[in-house]
């Protein structure tokens, strides 16, 4: 589409292609299933560049037109083995500086991974394996899911990297699972160091409809399936009614608003927009839903928190152990204390990410100025933890934590 050429101009990306076969079901429907497939071996995920959503939105017309005419009775999508998909493909999204191509990117998400609910057939996801951010989201526009047990990590990490779920989780979740078990997924978890959704959890939490063994987890995916289009009800108890929308939303988006600005303060910008968001979404259409995460993702993505974010994210976790740039090993000199200047969110970061790595003695913490609220309180509860422990905070450093360091979620450790 002419729209969204300003998002072709990436000639690099990986193309997460759409492969499309007929699957003839015992009880005599036919099967539209699409894998998802970059071509690329087990170390290299499948990932949604525009490249990559056009070419799905385009195999689902087709398929909408094969429905019309009664050709397939239901269409499935599960990708190759080990990954749904990790989400969109972000390789280029520090080079973003129009804010209208930041929106166009939410808003082709919603025009492809939308279609899946206007089929005029039941569409499902299968669930083989790690679904992160717009995997996800692929799977929450379709009608049914099923995962894998073996399925590696299943979340919305966007509030982690300095986003909010902009492809339709953040409406089509709260009103699958309900306001408690979404605001875990979409906030919480990502604030407790991007927290991960095990099998049995998205189960639980009613994400998925039906877990299956990896053996045959196509076979038995199917099969479930080819039981839906015969008739078979599929029950979720944590779907919202009337009554929770009522009483219970507000309130608890309330509460979870005041947890965020105990911890954070009110600098960040994506928890807040995220809850505003999922209070939004009790009510109101899919469509206007979708265009005020357009208008959150427009906000967003041109932001110098974001740009903050995927820098700390690529440096620490995604380039960890090659990192841009870097000096020679050789230079390297002991490192016996640090100093960071500064109060505000970036200052505590650098501070615990130091304080995390480099193992520095508790001792020689004095880089937190006065005004940080958060770092102080956060080496005083390590220092509490510790002594509780036998453990030594001075003399020989010793490292607290070897996991990465979020943008946000400083104090949930």
């Amino acid at each position: 589409m002419e729209k969204f050429a300003p998002l072709l101009e990436d000639k690099d990306e990986v193309i997460t292609h759409s492969y499309v076969s007929d699957v003839h079901l015992p009880s005599g429907k036919v099967l539209a299933l699409i894998t998802l497939d970059n071509g690329k071996d087990h170390n290299r995920p499948n990932t949604l560049g525009p490249h990559t959503l056009l070419e799905f939105a385009g195999k689902l017309d087709e398929l909408k037109e094969r429905a019309k005419n009664k050709e397939i009775h239901a269409v499935a999508v599960t990708g190759k083995p080990y990954y749904l998909a990790a989400g969109a493909d972000l390789s280029k999204v520090q080079e973003i500086k129009d804010r209208h191509v930041g929106r166009l990117i939410a808003e082709l998400g919603h025009y492809a991974l939308g279609k899946l609910d206007e089929l005029g057939v039941p569409s499902f996801v299968f669930i083989n394996g790690l679904a992160l951010g717009g995997g996800l989201e692929i799977a929450l526009n379709a009608n049914y899911r099923t995962i894998n047990t073996t399925a590696p990590a299943v979340a919305l990490p966007e509030v982690f990297i300095g986003l909010i779920p902009g492809w339709g989780g953040a409406y089509l979740l709260p009103n699958l699972i309900g306001i408690k078990n979404s605001l875990k997924v979409i906030l919480e978890n990502p604030l407790k160091q991007n927290r991960m959704l095990k099998p049995e959890e998205v189960l639980e939490l009613g994400i998925a409809d039906a877990m299956f063994d990896s053996a045959r987890f196509l076979e038995d995916s199917l099969s479930w399936a080819d039981q839906v289009l015969g008739g078979m009800k599929v029950k979720r108890k944590h779907e919202p009614g009337a009554i929770e929308k009522t009483t219970m939303w507000s309130p608890a988006v309330s509460i979870a608003r005041s947890m965020v600005q105990e911890k954070l303060g009110k600098v960040p910008l994506s928890p807040y927009s995220a809850l505003d968001l999922i209070n939004a979404a009790k009510s109101g259409t899919k469509e206007a839903a979708f265009k005020r995460e357009d208008d959150a993702i427009e906000e967003l993505i041109a932001s110098d928190q974001f740009r903050a974010s995927i820098y700390a994210f690529n440096l620490v976790q995604k380039h960890a152990k090659k990192p841009s740039g870097a000096p020679d090993k050789a230079l390297a000199k002991p490192v016996n204390k640090v100093g960071v200047v500064g109060a505000g969110l970036m200052a505590s970061q650098f501070a615990l990410l130091f304080l995390r790595r480099l193992g520095v003695p508790g001792s020689d913490h004095r880089y937190l100025s006065r005004e940080n609220r958060q770092g102080p309180r956060l080496h005083h509860r390590r220092a509490r933890q510790a002594g509780r422990k036998g453990q030594a905070l001075s003399g020989q450093p010793q490292p607290l934590c070897r996991k990465p360091l979020g943008f946000f979620g400083l104090r949930s450790i």
